[in-house]
């Protein structure tokens, strides 16, 4: 079972043709395009109702199970539950967006555009980040399920009514059959963020040649495994891989670079290049908008939360306000130090990269951080 996810996710029994590839990825999906007799079929199969563990990447921790919330275990059948609600706009207010129209995996589960169109007409808005490995970044504290009822009822994202949503929902009977025989009651709130959250679990990403240089390291000493033929094996395959994986020798500049010189590491590090802090940037902080982070501050302070870099060059366009396009912009905005501003971070000064150190940065951005990520077909929708 615990390939079982990719088997959801790729082909899946509920699954259907893009016949729509001109347009994007959230005005694909068709309510009423998923019938009943399918929907009891699936729910029948008493493997779909089977606790798994999803499939890891190289670079994240090998087994996931200890990041899974032990009283929310994922099942395909919730999972697959998720999806369709994650694609489907009668969640929001006025029908008009879903989770993916901001969150679109066309563009790493990220916006691909200035402001996501999620927002209440007027108000300002910032750019969505990538929905990647957030099951890394839960406490109980602050579990997935508080974000995701955080971003439904937000007024700057879905500005969902739910007493409406669950009325709307109701009237679907697909969704009724899928919530009683997943949740055992009737759908309310808690069992549509269960079932947003466990989608969102399954949204993984690694297996960068960054990461396949990082799993490579901690074999720098060889000789200290002298007398140990299976950890010299588990060595040499590590080695193999990071050689099939390598990227070119000016992204491994760049990769220098990206430690050293231009300090990115400052807030760009760990498993999923973010140090999960708030800093202010210099851009983002225009009055009026507010942090899209719970430990963001004040649109006056203008912090807002380190975003992973992983597949960062499918996330264009870039910070939190999506005012730069491409990556080449971001380098030179952080080359020369920022923006003015009293909270500007103190991490920010001026690099002194030439244009063969921004050539060498850039490939690394394009080639080392381009890895792996959880792909979906489009759900067909009850």
């Amino acid at each position: 079972m615990v390939r079982a996810l990719l088997c959801c996710l790729l082909i899946g029994a509920l699954l259907a043709p893009n016949p729509f590839a001109d347009r994007r990825t959230a005005d694909r999906v068709r309510p009423g395009s998923l019938p009943v007799e399918t929907v009891l079929g699936w729910l029948a199969n008493q493997n779909v109702h089977e606790p798994f563990v999803p499939a890891s990447f190289v670079g994240l921790p090998s087994d996931l199970s200890a990041f899974l919330p032990a009283d929310r275990p994922l099942t395909q059948a919730k999972v697959e539950l998720g999806r369709q609600l994650f694609f489907d706009k009668r969640l929001s207010r006025h029908g008009q967006s879903s989770c993916a129209t901001c969150h679109d995996p066309e563009f790493g589960w990220s916006g691909g555009r200035d402001v996501p169109l999620g927002r209440r007409p007027g108000h300002p808005g910032l750019d969505a980040p990538a929905l990647v490995n957030l099951l890394l970044e839960e406490s109980p504290e602050h579990p997935l399920e508080a974000r995701t009822l955080e971003a439904l009822t937000s007024p700057t994202e879905m500005y969902a009514h739910l007493p409406h949503i669950i009325e709307r929902l109701q009237n679907v009977e697909g969704y009724r059959l899928q919530f009683a025989a997943i949740f055992g009651v009737p759908i309310d709130v808690d069992s549509i963020s269960s079932a947003l959250s466990a989608f969102q679990r399954t949204l993984l990403s690694g297996g960068s040649p960054n990461d396949y240089e990082v799993a490579a390291l901690a074999f720098d000493d060889p000789a200290e495994l002298v007398g140990h033929p299976g950890a010299i094996r588990h060595m040499n395959e590590v080695l193999d891989e990071r050689e099939r994986h390598r990227m070119s020798p000016q992204a491994e500049v760049g990769r220098a670079l990206f430690q050293g010189q231009a300090g990115c590491t400052q807030c760009h590090s760990g498993v999923d290049l973010s140090d999960g802090l708030s800093h202010n940037t210099g851009i983002g902080w225009n009055a009026g908008i507010a942090g899209a982070e719970p430990d963001a501050e004040d649109s006056a302070t203008g912090k807002y939360r380190t975003p992973s870099l992983r597949n960062v060059a499918a996330t264009a366009p870039y910070m939190h306000d999506g005012s730069l396009t491409s990556l080449e912009d971001v380098i030179d905005y952080y080359d020369a130090g920022g923006r003015t501003h009293p909270e500007l971070s103190e991490h920010l000064k001026p690099l002194g990269l030439d244009a063969q150190d921004k050539a060498a940065l850039l490939a690394f951005l394009r080639e080392g951080l381009a890895g792996k990520s959880a792909t979906t077909d489009l759900p067909r929708l009850p």
